[in-house]
């Protein structure tokens, strides 16, 4: 059987003000052009389908445009609910839905597996729609008491509630049944939550923290025992580490587009997954998915930025440090004349502190309004205030005494 895996499409979303649709669009074109030509038997998306909960009516129509077409080719689709989407606002009119649809907007099914069947046999597909623990603490409980206040209790819960449907399906069969699991989460090998460099290789800007008391992690041993681990959350597509004795495969599919400049780097992709009998451990192949625009991040002077060897960038995303050692007129709008889509712009004399991403300036509660001043005047230029400049804010802050 072959599968393709996908997530977080984030229908809707804008990048710094800018709309993607057309680019969303010629994205999820391009994964059903793929899923048909690749005969493909059905298409997970594991969350975040919309970025938001009420969807506008464009978004909407996208999305019955890519089912639509799914459904045309005979293919089915499956989509659980992210922690971007409203669960049961995405899933409403699941029940009046074409028979090759399956949305899941509740925890209630995640034991009730959509069956598919190939030469091989059965396959079980167990999707897991987003699990909040406040919420699903009560839901997903054997007993009277609630489950622990964090994503691993109730991702557990889940999983033990469809590894005993499972075992009464394999125990009925009379042999061991080839398994999918979808979720929306975010699984580490440890379940420990990454350190500062790890969670830069892993995880991006775009993604909302989903913690619960400072834990939103969950370990990769839970989904150990199933075929494969069908992932949405994380941006970059990448595989998880399993237990060393684990058959299981366990992947994130990662992103339609690059969101952020985060994701700079990220070539994103949606994964294609073969099936075999039981035993033979799946095998992938990612696909890579067209963005509409690149993503860039340039440093340099603004004659560097502006010379033809940067044409190349000029219809990307992009953030542009300028190093000029004097602040020149107008960067602004030199740059805009030039590329269609700044997506962050800072000035940086001779490349100090040419970090990326929006400055922070604070102010130092110890020091007087002169010196804090002259401190920002050092932050931004990347020299000290000059004898005029110091006169003039000290002129300044004297007249603002007497108004």
């Amino acid at each position: 059987m072959r599968i393709l895996h996908t997530s977080d499409w984030h229908i809707g979303r804008k990048i710094h003000n800018h709309d993607v649709h057309d680019f969303q669009r010629a994205a999820l074109d391009h994964l059903v052009d793929t899923a048909i030509d690749q005969q493909v038997t059905v298409v997970l998306v594991s969350g975040d389908v919309f970025d938001g909960p009420v969807p506008s009516v464009e978004s909407l129509r996208l999305l019955n445009h890519t089912l639509t077409r799914l459904h045309e080719a005979g293919i089915r689709s499956i989509l659980t609910a992210g922690n971007h989407d409203q669960a049961e606002r995405l899933a409403v009119n699941a029940n009046l839905l074409l028979d090759t649809v399956h949305i899941v907007g509740t925890s209630k099914v995640c034991n009730e597996p959509i069956q598919l069947q190939d030469e091989h046999g059965p396959v079980l597909i167990y999707p897991i729609t987003f699990l909040w623990p406040d919420h699903e603490r009560h839901t997903l409980t054997q007993v009277d008491e609630p489950l622990g206040r964090s994503h691993l209790d109730v991702t557990q819960a889940a999983v033990d509630l469809i590894k005993a449907d499972l075992a009464a399906r394999e125990a009925a069969h009379g042999s061991p049944l080839r398994t999918v699991v979808m979720s929306h989460a975010f699984v580490t090998r440890s379940g420990e939550a990454p350190n500062p460099l790890e969670a830069a290789e892993v995880s991006c800007d775009s993604e909302r923290d989903i913690s619960i008391g400072g834990v939103q992690t969950v370990p990769a041993h839970v989904f150990d025992g199933f075929t494969y681990v069908a992932l949405g959350h994380l941006h970059r597509p990448q595989s998880v580490t399993m237990p060393q004795s684990s058959s299981t495969v366990t992947r994130y599919s990662g992103s339609l587009l690059r969101y952020t400049l985060s994701e700079t780097l990220h070539e994103k992709s949606f994964a294609i997954v073969d099936l075999d009998a039981v035993g033979v451990a799946p095998s992938h192949e990612l696909i890579a998915i067209p963005q509409g625009r690149g993503m860039a991040r340039l440093t340099g002077t603004l004659d560097e930025l502006l010379a033809a060897d940067k044409a190349q960038h000029f219809t990307d995303f992009v953030e542009l440090v300028v190093t000029d050692e004097v602040r020149p007129d107008h960067i602004f709008e030199r740059l805009k004349a030039k590329y269609e889509a700044i997506l962050s712009l800072r000035y940086a004399s001779n490349g100090q502190n040419a970090r990326y991403g929006p400055g922070v300036t604070q102010v130092n509660p110890n020091l007087t309004p002169a010196e804090n001043t002259q401190q920002f005047i050092q932050r931004v230029t990347e020299r000290s205030a000059s004898e005029e400049e110091i006169n003039l804010i000290n002129g300044v802050l004297d007249e603002m005494k007497t108004v």
